[in-house]
């Protein structure tokens, strides 16, 4: 594989659970293009694709939810805890707004129903995506911080266009 023009690394390549039912038919409409993953191990420029397991994780085969592989074009860096999100760094190809304004300040989960929306959390509050990012990494937050990163990928409808 080449190296990114804009990055100039060669970029991983990364298939993806995509686990939560309420965001699957979304993704695959183009209406979601970001995601809160934990840990920091994804780059821009980076590209990925998400599935679903037809059955048991880990003994069933993969289902696509997004076949081709997507760029990464947008990636904030996050400290988590049981207050809420902090960014601390971002990074994009090109012109792309921040989603989290603004940085090195905690937003508390109760003012982060924007975030929800945007990530297909149902209901679309900041509660929920606390809840929901606590059940799919199995365990509760705490005050001590953990990394995350808020990854956003290219080929997805213009926000504007996906909650008209």
């Amino acid at each position: 594989m080449k190296k990114d023009v804009v990055t100039n690394r060669t970029p991983r390549k990364w298939n993806i659970p995509l686990t939560y039912p309420p965001k699957i038919q979304p993704a695959k409409e183009g209406t979601i293009d970001q995601t809160i993953m934990s840990g920091v191990k994804y780059s821009i420029g980076d590209l990925i694709r998400f599935f679903d397991w037809s059955g048991k994780p880990y003994r069933s085969k993969w289902v696509w939810v997004i076949p081709n592989y997507r760029k990464l074009i947008h990636i904030e860096e996050l400290e988590i805890n049981k207050l809420g999100i902090k960014k601390i760094a971002s990074h994009s190809i090109g012109d792309i707004p921040s989603i989290i304004k603004p940085l090195n300040k905690t937003l508390f989960w109760e003012y982060l129903d924007f975030l929800a929306k945007l990530d297909g959390i149902k209901p679309a509050t900041g509660l929920e995506t606390k809840r929901i990012l606590e059940v799919k990494n199995g365990k509760a937050f705490t005050m001590e911080t953990e990394r995350y990163q808020l990854i956003k990928w290219e080929g997805a409808k213009k926000s504007s266009e996906a909650f008209e």
